[in-house]
């Protein structure tokens, strides 16, 4: 949970009104250099602010908890 502490992310997550385990997971892979450029995205896509669009049909399904951002996070 010490990854939550910081400013910048406590700012993503009142941003992102997570609401489910899978929405921390996800906001917490995509904070870092890279791919936290995806974040607004992630968040707009989770408010129905944005489409969400699945970069072939054969991911949809496992794209599905991340609004069709590919998250990884690496151990």
């Amino acid at each position: 949970m010490f990854q939550f502490e910081s400013r910048g992310m406590q700012g993503m997550l009142r941003d992102a009104r997570p609401t489910r385990l899978e929405d921390l997971i996800a906001l917490n892979a995509l904070y870092r250099p890279g791919p936290m450029d995806l974040i607004p995205s992630f968040v707009a896509r989770k408010h129905g602010r944005e489409d969400v669009e699945y970069p072939h049909p054969a991911v949809a399904q496992m794209l599905g908890e991340t609004y069709g951002i590919m998250v990884y996070q690496s151990r």
